[in-house]
C-alpha cells in the first residue's frame, strides 16, 4: 500500500507527463488539409483528372509542405525471407492528415 507522500509523489508525475503530452501537441496537427476529393465523390467521367491529381499529390511531396505527421521512422514493406525483401515497394515512410490524427 502507499503512504500518503507517495502517492502524492505519483499523482504529481503523472500529471507532470499530461501536461507535458498537452504542451508538446505537434504542430502537424493544426496543418492545412489537401484538396483532394474523396475517392467516393468522384464519378466515372471524372477518374482520370482524379487520377492525376492523386499523381500530383504525391509527385509535388505536398503532404510534407502542408507540414503533415509523419512516421518517425522508415518502414519496410516486406515480406522478407531469409534477409532479402519480396515486398512490394521499397521502404517507405508514411504521412498523416491532420484530421486522421485528430
Amino acid at each position: 500500500m502507499f503512504r500518503q507522500g507517495q502517492a502524492a509523489l505519483i499523482l504529481l508525475v503523472a500529471a507532470c507527463f499530461v501536461n507535458a503530452a498537452a504542451a508538446s501537441q505537434p504542430a502537424c496537427l493544426t496543418a492545412a488539409e489537401n484538396t483532394v476529393p474523396l475517392p467516393s465523390t468522384v464519378t466515372p467521367d471524372q477518374f482520370v483528372p482524379f487520377e492525376m491529381r492523386v499523381l500530383d499529390f504525391l509527385r509535388t511531396d505536398e503532404y510534407g509542405q502542408l507540414g503533415w505527421c509523419a512516421d518517425k521512422a522508415i518502414r519496410d514493406t516486406g515480406p522478407f525471407q531469409k534477409t532479402i525483401s519480396y515486398g512490394t515497394h521499397p521502404v517507405v515512410r508514411v504521412y498523416y492528415s491532420p484530421k486522421l490524427v485528430r
